[in-house]
């Protein structure tokens, strides 16, 4: 695999020589094409300017920026090359923080951060396990791809991961979203509340990614490969469920995880779940690459 990225992971006075990876594939499990429905080709990708009314070919496109409304400037490699600087070649902590901190609604893009060459595996080694040690998260800046990216790097399983941060402005506020104060301002009935706890708790198992994919896409991709073979597309519908209360459907869910109907994975050393009566048990509230 292609590093992404080279340069250094600077801490101060302290520069280690570093190589970035991406971490994620890009592989779907399914992927589908917009094809032209007359005769089902794929539909090529063309780009066209209004002004000239016509398409243009890629060797005619460049980059580039608004200065203001309607006014635009070209960007030419030797701006790129202009901009760069020593910063464009380097991750440069800017502080450490508490991993409870950083709140991952932030996290964009996650990347591998390994040491380039032997020279720099020790030093790489020793803040690895200082970071791991303290339970801190480095916060960093990086110019990767032209584009100045904001970083957080922690330690994950014996390595170092990066992830690429929202800026402020790219998030949704939860005030725009008309739901989330009706959520804060609701009743909640304690004897329920109490039902709530007690399913959660004999549900809770590991987390085993491989135990959490979904049906849905394997039944749809034998649906599409059936109609390729021009055989009959099924699927198995479920049973429509009659509707139940909320305390009537805690109560059976609680039953029917009882009789192991819900397979979960669950730790040696969790401890077996209270009964609904004494659970006094509280939930602390909070969000989550």
């Amino acid at each position: 695999m292609r590093p992404a990225w080279k340069g250094y992971l600077k801490i101060d006075l302290v520069s280690i020589p570093v190589q970035i990876f991406t971490a994620h594939t890009g592989q779907k499990a399914m992927r589908f094409d917009l094809l032209h429905r007359q005769c089902k080709t794929k539909i090529a990708e063309q780009f066209f300017c209004p002004v000239c009314d016509r398409t243009v070919g890629s060797d005619e496109l460049a980059k580039g920026f608004e200065c203001e409304k309607g006014a635009c400037v070209l960007d030419s490699d030797e701006d790129f090359k202009a901009a760069k600087n020593e910063t464009s070649r380097t991750v440069e902590i800017i502080r450490f923080v508490n991993e409870a901190q950083v709140d991952p609604v932030f996290f964009c893009h996650w990347y591998y951060l390994v040491p380039s060459g032997k020279s720099a595996i020790e030093a790489f080694a020793l803040f690895l396990q200082a970071m791991a040690d303290e339970k801190k998260i480095a916060l960093a800046t990086a110019v990767i791809g032209n584009k100045e990216h904001l970083l957080a790097i922690r330690p994950h399983d014996g390595e170092l991961v990066a992830f690429t941060l929202h800026h402020p402005e790219e998030i949704s506020s939860p005030e725009e979203v008309k739901e989330a104060g009706k959520v804060k301002a609701a009743r909640i009935d304690q004897q329920n509340l109490r039902l709530a706890k007690s399913l959660i708790r004999k549900t809770t198992g590991e987390f085993d990614i491989e135990d959490l994919s979904g049906e849905h896409g394997k039944t749809l991709v034998e649906i599409m490969r059936g109609k390729g073979r021009d055989e009959p597309a099924s699927a198995k519908v479920p049973e429509k469920q009659k509707r139940l209360s909320l305390i009537d459907a805690l109560e059976q869910s609680i039953e029917r995880v009882g009789k192991s109907n819900l397979k979960v994975r669950r730790s040696r050393k969790q401890e077996p779940a209270a009964r609904p009566k004494t659970a006094r048990t509280s939930l602390e509230g909070g969000r989550m690459s």
